[in-house]
């Protein structure tokens, strides 16, 4: 994705400095996302009912770390931007698209939020 905006910076009418200035943001760019938002991370979500609350683990070599759901969360029937703070109090932003899951999983942890997270705030 990066290689085409920088190809496509290099095909526009614009002075060669500028294009440079403009390529080297863009690697800057998709440095920082690489390695500060870790793109190939894995996710797993659960909800534990015996504390009532959610966990989430990263990569699935971590433990499960419990999270609080926050209410700025998003939920459509196509997408889920779940807002929620670590116990570090960073905020962060999981995108759970509806084709990464069974069309029931999906189903199941929208109904689950919905119930769940909206009790809690």
């Amino acid at each position: 994705m990066y290689g085409l905006a920088i190809f496509a910076v290099h095909l526009s009418d614009i002075q060669l400095i500028y294009q440079l200035g403009l390529s080297l943001i863009i690697l800057i760019e998709g440095y920082y996302r690489y390695y500060h938002y870790q793109l190939s991370a894995t996710a797993k979500i659960r909800f534990d009912p015996n504390v009532k609350n959610w966990q989430l683990a990263i990569n699935f070599t971590a433990d499960y770390s419990p999270i609080h759901i926050l209410p700025s969360t998003v939920l459509t029937t196509q997408l889920i931007l779940l807002h929620y703070r670590l116990h570090s109090n960073r905020k962060q932003t999981l995108i759970i698209v509806k084709d990464s899951l069974t069309r029931s999983q999906y189903r199941l942890l929208l109904t689950m939020l919905k119930i769940n997270a909206i009790k809690m705030v």
